[in-house]
This record gives structure tokens, sequence and C-alpha cells, in this order.
């Protein structure tokens, strides 16, 4: 009995660590995106899909410099604290480089947005929200939950997260009544993300003793150079995922950005229920590679129920979304195949290659998938619309994901 019990503690442990990363998780970047899904239906109704569409047009383009200031970091930062959680020398090294790094990309996107937004037309239009959109960037980058994911202490941040982005939450029922309020809700989700930044860092003040510091720009340099093929990864795939309802909005009524991204979201509920759970047991795998075969066969398993659940149930969800199901069913359909490729590349790209340190691999199976991507978006979009969008996304993630399943069969 006591060996027994030996051999089933250890396991007992890591898997309540797994679970209570992923619970930390869901409450730190899964409230994020169900929020605006419980605001959804609100929204559509309150300022139509005009209005919807304005919203997330912008926020197409904040999200190409959201995922330039992230540079990757939630898997390089995370990869190097899960590594060294017992020096708080190193800790503090890299806790320095990698805020320095993102407030120099934060500040470069800035400008880059101003500039943008100033020079063209089609962008000035929606200046208001452009500009108080701008924010979210530096409190996005700036939250720290890669460093409480890296030591496996997500639950303090998680909680006090969740109640800020509660707040946004009763701001937007409580003032939001009509497309005059557009502005609302691009300032109301930045000073959320701004919020959060600051609490992650004033907890590992006081959990670790870490301290906010500056680094000279060589080190910054060199952070650029080393994570490169990891920032590649990462944000090559934003391109793709974000040019799809961008061009959208260039080539269609707005109002079609609004109806794409509505649907679009149901989908995205299972990307970020499957980037939880990969993001919740990448340092268990970073320690205990041999452990992948398990949770790849778990994950593959999740993968497949993920793309029929909504489709079975289709008929809740457009009730839901207060859209008919007619003209609608055929871009769910089409974006739910697509996370079966997410679900892929998750688990042979980040937990089986970036586990071991084989990050250029990884980065070329991205940029193939998403050159691909964008070379097809706009003939896509142009001659199918809507239609044309879902696929050209679909056609990108199972590219991704396939290309990196090929290369694991190939080891």
């Amino acid at each position: 009995m006591m060996s027994l019990t030996r051999v089933k503690s250890p396991l007992n442990k890591e898997t309540k660590v797994v679970a209570g990363n992923f619970l930390s998780l869901f409450l730190l970047k899964g409230i994020d995106f169900l929020i605006p899904l419980l605001t959804l239906p609100y929204l559509l109704r309150v300022i139509g899909n005009d209005g919807y569409g304005q919203i997330m047009f912008a926020l197409a383009l904040i999200n190409y410099f959201i995922g330039f200031a992230y540079y990757g970091f939630n898997l390089t930062g995370t990869r190097f604290v899960a590594a060294n959680k017992g020096s708080k020398m190193r800790l503090q090294y890299i806790y320095t480089v990698v805020n320095s790094t993102r407030l120099f990309l934060c500040f470069v996107s800035s400008i880059l947005i101003i500039g943008l937004v100033f020079s063209i037309p089609s962008f000035r239009k929606y200046l208001t929200l452009y500009l108080l959109f701008t924010p979210m960037i530096w409190g996005g980058a700036l939250l720290a939950d890669w460093m409480y994911q890296g030591i496996e202490r997500m639950k303090y941040i998680a909680i006090l997260n969740t109640g800020v982005r509660l707040i946004f939450l009763i701001i937007v029922f409580a003032f939001i009544h009509g497309q005059k309020d557009l502005w609302v809700y691009p300032l109301s989700l930045s000073v959320a993300y701004i919020a959060s930044a600051f609490i992650s860092h004033r907890l590992l003040r006081r959990l670790l003793g870490l301290k906010f510091r500056l680094c000279r720009f060589k080190h910054i340099s060199k952070r650029l150079r080393v994570d490169f093929p990891i920032f590649i990864n990462q944000f090559v795939p934003t391109l793709y995922n974000n040019t799809s309802g961008f061009i959208l909005g260039l080539v269609a009524p707005i109002s079609m950005v609004g109806i794409y991204s509505a649907i679009k979201k149901v989908a995205d509920i299972f990307v970020t229920l499957t980037d939880l759970f990969t993001r919740a047991i990448f340092p268990n795998i970073v320690r205990n590679q041999q452990k992948f075969n398990r949770y790849s066969r778990v994950m593959i398993a999740i993968g497949l129920l993920y793309c029929l659940l909504p489709v079975v149930f289709a008929k809740l969800v457009f009730l839901y979304l207060n859209m008919p199901l007619e003209g609608n069913m055929a871009i769910l359909v089409t974006l739910m195949v697509g996370v079966f490729g997410v679900v892929l590349y998750d688990v042979y790209g980040v937990n089986y290659f970036i586990a071991r340190e084989q990050d250029k691999v990884v980065m070329r199976n991205t940029l193939i998938a998403s050159l691909v991507g964008l070379i097809l978006a706009y003939p896509l979009i142009g001659c199918l619309g809507i239609i044309g969008a879902s696929i050209n996304l679909t056609l990108a993630r199972i590219l991704m994901g396939s290309g990196m399943f090929v290369r694991y069969r190939l080891e």
C-alpha cells in the first residue's frame, strides 16, 4: 500500500497543479473572451451589426499590434521561468528584460497606429475608436501572466483579473445604449487591461519580491533576436486571423464584419479553451516530456468533440446571437473545421516541438501556412464575401495544424 501511495501521490499532485493552472488561466484569459461573448447579443441589439462591425474592424487593426507587442513571451518567458523558478536572480533577470522589451514594442506600436490612422482616410473615419483602443496594447502586453504561469501560481492574479473584467461587463450594460455610445466599449476595455497589468506586477512584488526595472537596450536587442522564431510562430497567425475580417471590412458593408465576427466568436470559444489547456500543461510538459503521448491523445479526442458541439446545437447558437440559421450555418461549420487545425497545432507545435526548443521547425511551418492564408485572403473574400473569409481562416488553420502533425509523424 505504501508503494502504491508513493506512486500515486506525485501524479495526483501534478494533476492538481495542471487543473489549478487551467482554472486560473480560464479566469485570467477565458474571462477576457467570455465577457465580450456575454455582451455580444446585447451589443448586436442596441448598436446593430453596423455598430458592432465598426468596433470589430477597429479591433482587427489593434490586434496586429497586440500580437507584435506580445512577441511570443507567453511561451519563451514561461519556458525560461519554468526551468529556472528556483533562482530568484534569474527570475528577476527575465522579468526585467521581458517587461523592458514589451514597453519598447508598445511604444513603437503606438507611434505606428497613430501614423496609420492619420494618414489613411478609411482609418481616420474611426479615429476615436482607434485612439481609445490603443492603451489596450499596453495593458495586454504588460500583463505578467507569463510569469505566474511559469511559477504555476496563477490563482491570485486570476481572481483579481476576474473582478476587473466584471466591472467592464457592468459598464457595457449600464452605459452603452446606442451607436452614440460606441466610444464607451474601447475606453472601458482599455482601462480594464491597464488595471489588470498593474495588479499583476503589484502581486509579483509581494509574492516573489521582484521589482519592475528597465534594462539597457542591448539586452532588449538580444531578446528580440533570440526569441524571433517564437515571435514568428505567434505573430504570423495573427496576420491571417485578423486579415480575413479586416479585408472583409474593406470590400463589403461594415455590417458583414459584425456578422462574421459574431459567428467567429463562437468558434473562438473552443480556440480559447484549447489555448488555455495548452498553456496550463506547457510548464509540466517542459519538465516531463515523456507525458506527451497521453496528453496528445486526450487533446485530439477533445478537439473532435469541439468541432461537433456548436454544429449539433446550431439552433441554440443562432438563437443566442439573434441571427437566422439559414445563410449563416455554412459559416459556422466552416469555422469549426478550422478549430481542429488549432488543436493539432497546439498539441504538436507548442507542446511537442516548442517544449523541446525546436522553435525553427515550428516557425517554418507557421510561415508557409500563414503565407498561403495571406495570399488567398483577398481573392477568396473578394469572390465569396463572408463565406470566403471563413474558408480562408479555416484553410490556414488546417495547414498549420496538419503541417505540425505530419512533421511529428516523421520524427
